[in-house]
């Protein structure tokens, strides 16, 4: 039986297990789905049903599960008016499919814009419908990222990616002739693409931090975490992404200075960021070292002139711009630029879409373009000012959001990420913290309802919202 084939069938299996699981049980359907979902996300489908990856069918499927959940009680979930905004900006996307010279081809595009909101809304669904739902998510996530660690490490130290030798994962021969500290392809994992990899082990460092903090008592799950959160910081410089290696230097900075304010220059913790960010370069081994230098030089050796990818990716940009004008209220519509890449020379180095916002402009417009900023905008602002919250543990994600949030859309710069698994993590920080900052309002002991630590006598005066 062909790889591909057989891996969809397993997935087949083990998403019909999850959905059943699912009704059941509705929190730990939705756990073992994020265990498994940075797994199968980049795993190829049934050749001609490529638009319909089982991942994202699968996803599709859960939501409803989550629909039927909530049926009449939307009014009870507490922040649904920022996906909103999310909605209205799926709105905007549809008009601009409607109107682009291949609707058919847009709408099918415009479908996959739909998967970070029904991520929210589950996530959502699942942290009102059970007590401890939320170290439940939680702790999924980290074991999906575990093992996505895991077989970043086999790669190592086999010098392959196994998936892209089987055809299950899409081939890319600019990665696995790229040789850089001594490996064989940049480190890529199950997510297919190095950036990928960095982006979604980038995101997820906070998470397993915050968990260390806040839910584990036992000493050796702290250490686990730890570990963990270094591997992954490993992992993140040796795919070799400059978009993310920066960012991953500067979080710690961006979280002090969202944590503490116009008082970040008095605490002690900004001048151990600055010495250890001095001392970095002498405890790096040499060879380390010069990998990361290496990694941010980037000359694009394909281009006859020797064109730096940084003039490059300006001049794509320019190119964004003058495609713009010609379609300025709806766009080309979603999918015009993965069209065009083939026959446009200066997208073969660059992969594409290496500015996300001119890249928007081009496919929605300026109407669609309008809306997903707006709704950028209010999530940052709503993860700002819940920051000084009078609970610590609302507070400390609303930071932890904040920070991720505000970097990601920087390194969205050099990556589509709108519609990408990426914004689905995004969704899931921003569910957890509606979630958070609803019940600290609601009780002012904070969120025991949300961890699980309210007696069953309490529990059961509150209730779960979907009980």
């Amino acid at each position: 039986m062909d790889n591909v084939i057989l891996v969809n069938v397993i997935i087949i299996i083990l998403g019909l297990t999850i959905l059943l699981w699912s009704f059941l049980d509705f929190t730990y359907g939705l756990a073992a789905w994020l265990i498994f979902f940075p797994i199968v996300v980049s795993i190829r489908g049934f050749e001609g049903l490529e638009i319909f990856p089982m991942e994202r069918v699968f996803n599709t499927l859960l939501f409803g599960v989550a629909l039927i959940k909530i049926r009449g009680n939307w009014n009870k979930i507490p922040g649904i008016s920022l996906f909103i905004y999310f909605l209205i900006f799926l709105f905007a996307i549809l008009l601009s499919a409607i109107f682009s010279d291949m609707p058919f081809s847009s709408l099918a595009r415009t479908l996959t814009f739909i998967v970070p909101l029904m991520t929210g809304v589950m996530v959502l669904a699942a942290v009102m419908d059970k007590e401890n739902s939320l170290q439940v998510i939680m702790r999924a996530m980290i074991i999906g990222f575990a093992i996505t660690i895991g077989f970043g490490i086999v790669e190592l130290i086999l010098q392959k990616n196994m998936l892209l030798e089987m055809g299950v994962l899409p081939w890319d021969e600019d990665y696995m002739s790229d040789v850089r500290f001594g490996i064989s392809g940049r480190i890529s994992s199950f997510l297919g693409q190095p950036i990928y990899a960095a982006l979604y082990l980038f995101i997820m460092l906070p998470v397993i931090l915050f968990y260390k903090k806040y839910y584990n008592e036992n000493y050796a799950i702290k250490i686990l975490c730890i570990i963990l959160v270094i591997l992954g910081a490993i992992i993140i410089l040796l795919t070799g992404s400059r978009s993310v290696m920066l960012p991953l230097t500067i979080l710690p900075l961006v979280f002090l200075i969202f944590r503490h304010g116009k008082k970040v220059f008095k605490t002690k913790w900004l001048y151990y960021y600055i010495f250890g960010f001095l001392l970095l370069p002498v405890l790096l081994p040499k060879e380390l070292l010069n990998f990361i230098i290496e990694s941010f030089k980037d000359i694009n050796q394909l281009n006859i002139a020797t064109t730096s990818a940084l003039y490059t990716r300006l001049e794509l940009s320019e190119f964004f711009y003058e495609l713009f004008k010609e379609h300025v209220l709806f766009g080309f519509g979603p999918g015009f630029i993965q069209r065009m890449a083939a026959s446009v020379g200066m997208f073969w180095d660059l992969r594409g879409m290496e500015n996300q916002y001119a890249a928007l402009l081009v496919e929605s417009g300026v109407i669609g373009f309008s809306a997903f900023m707006v709704f950028i905008f209010k999530a940052i602002r709503m993860s700002v000012a819940t920051c000084r919250d009078k609970n610590s543990l609302t507070s400390d994600w609303a930071i932890m959001t904040s920070s991720i949030f505000s970097l990601v859309m920087v390194i969205a710069l050099s990556l589509y990420i709108v519609n990408t698994f990426i914004m689905n993590y995004l969704m899931i920080y921003l569910a957890i913290l509606i979630s958070l900052k609803a019940q600290s309002e609601m009780d002012g002991n904070g969120f025991e309802y949300l961890t699980g630590e309210l007696s069953t006598s309490h529990s059961t005066e509150s209730g779960a919202v979907l009980s």
